[in-house]
């Protein structure tokens, strides 16, 4: 501090909101004063009187040697120096030029009688990574320049109490530097007062507003002598979530029998018993708490408030610290409406379709295809209304579907076959769904309704449309593989920008038809089938549905690409320099070292051809952030491995065989019995075309996401070149960071070059919560509401003598050595006959379907990844909530997917 700079500055002046002159706290009413929020009039005496002062009495030399040597982990020590540096300050003398400085500007304040507050403020106070909340005193009522001039010794002190020199050694700020300006400022003398975070510390949501409130000044609730009311308000609309009574017993009013100071009065029963705020405050104070967050570039705000009359007044905003936020609510920005206490949020659409960890960047576009597909669908179904509710929620790294939103749609749109079928809904109404009254007519009218506005997406025609347009054209194909990573990086800004909006548009391009094939016509068709043969067939077989759901009638993109990685296993095993190469290296360097021998020229020659073909896959989970194949060559090497650590790798081709002869059989059966029914001959026909029809949806849903993950391999190479630009530009610190911001905030990040505090903060606390649950460090809850967990009685897994109850997948039983695996680069452990415990699959994890027994799901449902391919493998498959905290590795379990259950023998 220079000799012109003042001792004395009013909020509104110049350099007002220094931190170095006046400390957090007085900066923050400052630039809150200069916003012209409503903060009650003052001003602040500088870090500039402090140090003179200190140095008048020496007392900077003084502490200086009282510190020397302390030991910081001896609690009685630390207070013993601490107790005598404020002796020292409240004992020195404090300069003519301060005292007649401070008497005049509080005159000018306030009139002698007038009262004022009288608030210690920091240099390192108030800030996003150090609040020192609580750690410096404040003063109330102060009245009179005496007792103004003693509270202003007094804050001086505080910043030498034991708590506040503790947490400056611990948070690595130097003592030498510590100073502390004093905030003067006119007393409001509030009816209510509290605190407001403008996020929910709780539950670490940006969308929630929390408010703190009691009778009288906040020094009640601040404290924590009281249990204040408290209110839950959204953030985007403003509209009351919770209200929760609390005690409110006591007040700090005025103390009315002295010059200074305040006094804990007892609030009267009829008070305590009435929240202290109505709505309509509510919504003006948390107004205020929005405009505040606002002015400080939308980072969640702790801000002190207190209400006189009819005015809120705003007595200190400091960023909320020691909570990580998720800031999900700012993804949500696409999707019209609000969250609504009404709404149920379910995980277990991602669980079967979107399996592992979800990421910003890929939620904010595929999400958004899905609801343009839910879009088209409601249209052509006239359930408009269906589209007035927000559909998807995004929450720590995974996805959320909107249960109320499946609930309507199942009981207007599905025939009584919902039992055979019943996919997504809220537990608590399964028996409201399963009994809703049916209109067949109305369910006609609106098939016809399809046909006639959308004929490409009724029954009949939406497989083979797709097909045609889509999975089987050769121009579609060409167009999905997008530009190479050389032609992506010639693009210019606007060109690669716009380049990832078209992969986006091609995406949706195909997926309206697709959508509603799969919520409609392929679910009626399943449940049919469901329909049909437990009305229909008698005869011995238990499980009729599954076994002619298992395996299928072609091969699709899948067992094919996997037969032709074991056919390149079996390469290497016929020759001994290849699998010696092989042992010998342990990793994907495999690839490089054998480029010399003619055996290895040879195998690279078959490969080349089969990453061409397959190079966009292979990767563990839907999520662009997991590598494909021509991306990270150890995938190969992990799953090649699958295939040579058996001794004799069976030959999928011969599998797949005897699993069709088995399905075939069982259909067989089933024709005979069905056929010696009344009408038995056209009741076969139906059966069969009705089961024809559930094969080629089974066969499509593989072979589209083999497409898929094309369109989305373009996407990425286009958000990679976005990335390697702002890496060196210098606004991106790491090579995943653009994964953690949404597809708006990235290409706005591309336009702007322009990364705020706020984007920064945003990339930090996604990522950490992608990375913890990738890492199995946090298991989403199943269901939500307003935030919360939910849990249903029905969801909750029963266990008892080491059995667990799940959900059956895929029928049959089997006895085996459990093989937990938390990763595909762990695939390798896998041996021939084990049962596969395992989170998630995806196309990454098809090679260990060949040698596993059985496989065991955390997640899914009857259209998970894991447990189409259990079916079409035959393998026995239960989904088992937590199976990889609860099977140990190595142990033998027996698995029943006809009954959904798991037993721990040994």
């Amino acid at each position: 501090m220079t000799d012109r700079e003042p001792l004395i500055v009013t909020f509104e002046a110049d350099g007002a909101d220094r931190l170095d002159l006046v400390g957090g706290k007085g900066a923050n009413l400052a630039r809150m004063t200069k916003a012209r929020l409503p903060v009650p009039p003052g001003f602040v005496l500088t870090t500039g009187a402090y140090s003179s002062f200190m140095a008048s009495n020496g007392l900077f030399d003084l502490i200086g040697r009282k510190l020397e040597g302390l030991d910081y982990e001896n609690s009685d020590q630390v207070e013993t120096v601490a107790a005598d540096i404020r002796a020292s300050i409240m004992g020195a003398k404090v300069p003519e030029a301060i005292t007649s400085t401070l008497a005049k500007a509080y005159g000018e304040l306030a009139q002698p009688a007038a009262y004022v507050a009288v608030r210690s403020s920091g240099t390192a106070e108030d800030l996003a990574e150090a609040s020192f909340a609580g750690m410096h005193d404040t003063y109330l009522d102060i009245r009179g320049e005496a007792e103004v001039f003693d509270a202003v010794k007094r804050c001086w002190a505080s910043l030498w109490t034991a708590r506040a020199t503790a947490y400056r050694k611990r948070m690595g700020f130097d003592h030498a530097t510590a100073r502390l300006a004093v905030v003067i400022q006119m007393m409001v003398e509030a009816e209510v007062a509290g605190v407001m975070f403008t996020a929910n510390p709780m539950t670490s949501v940006t969308e929630e507003i929390v408010i703190n409130a009691s009778w009288g000044l906040g020094e009640a609730v601040v404290s924590g002598m009281v249990t204040p009311d408290m209110f839950v308000l959204l953030f985007n609309g403003l509209a009351v979530r919770e209200r929760t009574l609390g005690t409110k017993t006591l007040r700090i009013a005025r103390d009315t029998a002295k010059t200074s100071g305040t006094i804990a009065v007892d609030v009267a029963q009829a008070d305590r018993a009435r929240l202290s705020l109505d709505d309509d405050q509510l919504r003006t104070l948390g107004q205020l708490g929005k405009d505040v967050t606002e002015y400080y570039g939308r980072f969640p705000q702790d801000i002190e408030w207190a209400l006189a009359g009819d005015t809120f007044y705003l007595l200190q905003s400091r960023p909320i610290t020691g909570v990580n936020f998720a800031w999900s609510e700012d993804m949500e920005t696409w999707q019209a409406g609000p969250d609504d206490d009404r709404y149920l949020w379910s995980r277990t659409w991602a669980d079967e379709t979107w399996t592992g960890t979800v990421t910003p960047l890929m939620y904010t576009w595929r999400a958004g295809l899905f609801t343009d597909g839910h879009f088209f669908q409601m249209r052509l179904w006239d359930m408009p209304e269906l589209n007035a509710m927000r559909r998807w929620q995004y929450h720590k790294g995974t996805v959320y579907y909107n249960c109320l939103v499946e609930d309507e749609w199942t009981k207007k749109a599905w025939p009584p076959l919902r039992k055979y079928f019943l996919l997504h809904n809220s537990p608590d109404k399964i028996e409201e769904i399963l009994n809703a009254p049916f209109d067949i007519w109305e369910y006609v009218r609106r098939h016809l309704r399809i046909k006639a506005l959308a004929p490409d997406a009724s029954i009949e025609t939406w497989i083979p449309t797709q097909y045609k347009d889509y999975i089987a054209n050769p121009e579609f194909i060409e167009k999905a593989n997008g530009l190479n990573t050389a032609q992506v990086a010639e693009l210019s800004d606007a060109a690669l920008a716009q380049y990832v909006r078209d992969g986006i548009h091609m995406e949706r391009t195909y997926f309206e038809n697709m959508y509603i094939g799969f919520s409609l016509h392929a679910r009626d068709t399943m449940g049919l089938l469901g329909w049909v043969l437990e009305n229909w067939y008698d005869g011995p077989n238990k499980t009729p549905y599954a076994d002619v759901l298992t395996g299928v009638p072609k091969r699709t993109a899948t067992m094919v690409e996997n037969a032709q990685l074991w056919e390149l296993s079996e390469e290497i095993r016929k020759s001994d320099t290849l699998m010696a190469a092989f042992r010998a290296c342990g990793d994907a360097s495999f690839f490089t070292k054998i480029a010399d021998s003619d055996d290895g020229k040879a195998f690279l020659a078959e490969y080349a051809r089969f990453m061409h073909d397959w190079g966009h896959r292979g990767h563990s989970d839907r999520d662009i952030v997991y590598a494909r194949r021509l991306e990270d060559p150890s995938l190969d090497y992990n799953a090649l491995s699958v295939f040579l650590g058996s001794e004799n790798s069976s030959d999928p081709a011969i599998r797949e065989e005897m699993i069709n002869q088995m399905r075939e059989k069982s259909v067989a059966a089933i024709v005979d019995n069905m056929s010696t029914k009344p009408f038995g001959a056209l009741k076969v026909n139906f059966f069969k075309i009705l089961l024809g029809y559930v094969h080629e949806f089974i066969m499509y849903r593989d072979n589209e996401r083999e497409l898929a993950d094309r369109v989305t391999l373009a996407i990425k190479r286009g958000f990679l070149e976005i990335s390697k630009r702002l890496m060196a530009r210098g606004l991106l610190q790491e090579d995943m960071d653009y994964f953690y911001l949404t597809v708006d905030e990235l290409l706005g990040l591309l336009d702007s070059s322009d990364l705020t505090p706020l984007l920064a903060a945003k990339i930090a606390g996604r990522k950490r919560d992608c990375q913890r649950l990738a890492a199995k460090q946090y298991l989403p809850p199943k269901y939500m509401r307003g935030g919360k967990p939910v849990i249903f009685e029905s969801e909750k897994i029963q266990l008892g003598d080491g059995e667990f109850q799940g959900i059956g997948t895929s029928g049959g039983s089997i006895t085996g050595t459990a093989r937990v695996i938390h990763s595909l680069k762990d695939i390798g452990r896998v041996n021939k006959g084990e049962i596969l415990v395992v989170n998630s699959t995806d196309p990454g994890w098809t090679p260990v379907f060949i040698l596993i027994s059985g496989i065991v799901l955390e997640t899914g449902g009857m259209l998970a990844h894991g447990s189409c391919l259990a079916r079409e493998y035959g393998l026995p498959a239960v989904q088992v909530e937590g199976a990889l905290d609860l099977i140990p590795d190595g142990a033998t379990i027996t698995i029943a997917g006809d009954t959904g259950r798991v037993k721990i023998l040994g």
